[in-house]
This record gives structure tokens, sequence and C-alpha cells, in this order.
């Protein structure tokens, strides 16, 4: 029996691993003052309420400097329910999004920025907007 437990704690032993926590490589555009930063993000989740919200961030090209972040919100019920306003509402998103980025990232670079809605019954719609387009809907508002 001795032997049994004394074989077991030797196992037990030598085949725990690590505790070690693996950060993902920095970039050069490191996020800064995250408490900040969630003041962007809280204003889509307090006007929108979507049930859920993703941000991506997509090279375009292995060698490409340029991304797309793309913000994806699912089930919301004033973006079900307001269907013939969707592009101005994509418009407000982009730019509330694309203030986060330029706040949260020191050398922002992009191509385009996506927003996604994800409707209850299916239904995604889409919207891409490039510089020059987020630089005239600023001008816009």
């Amino acid at each position: 029996m001795k032997k049994k437990l004394f074989i077991l704690i030797l196992i037990l032993t030598f085949s725990c691993k690590k505790n070690e926590v693996k950060h993902p490589e920095t970039k050069n555009n490191e996020v800064i003052n995250k408490e900040k930063l969630n003041d962007e993000l809280q204003k889509i989740g307090n006007l929108y309420k979507p049930e859920k919200f993703e941000l991506k961030e997509n090279k375009i090209e292995a060698e490409s400097i340029k991304e797309n972040y793309t913000i994806t919100l699912t089930n919301s019920n004033l973006l079900d329910t307001d269907l013939k306003n969707i592009k101005t509402h994509c418009e407000k998103i982009a730019i509330i999004y694309y203030t986060f980025l330029v706040r949260s990232i020191k050398s922002f670079n992009y191509d385009k920025i996506i927003v996604k809605i994800v409707h209850r019954n299916g239904t995604i719609n889409s919207c891409n907007y490039s510089e020059k387009e987020i630089r005239e809907i600023k001008n816009k508002l």
C-alpha cells in the first residue's frame, strides 16, 4: 500500500504543469487606460442594449499593415424594431467604435470598420466604412 501511495505521489508531482499565464504578443498598438476606454463600449451597450456584442480585428493580408475592425451586435430590441433607420444606427455605432479604436490603439491604421447587426429573425445587416466615409460621417454629425 505504501509503495502504491509513493508512486502516486511521484506521478502527481512530476506530471503537474506549471501554472503560468501566457500573454499574447504585444504589438505596437497596445491598449492604454482601459477604464477610460470602456466608456465608448458602455455607450454602445447603453444605446442599443444588445444581448451580446463582439469586437474583432482582422488582418487583411499577412504582410499588410492595415486591418479591418469589426463590431457585431446581436439581438438588440431597438435595432430589430427600427429597420428603416438601420443605416443611421450603423453610422453611430461606427463612429463610437472608431473613437474607441483611436483612443485605445497607439498606431491606429485601418482599412475598414465593419458594423454587423444580427437580428432575432436571423437577418444580418452589414455596413462597411472606409477612412474617407468615417470622416464624412463625422463631419455630418
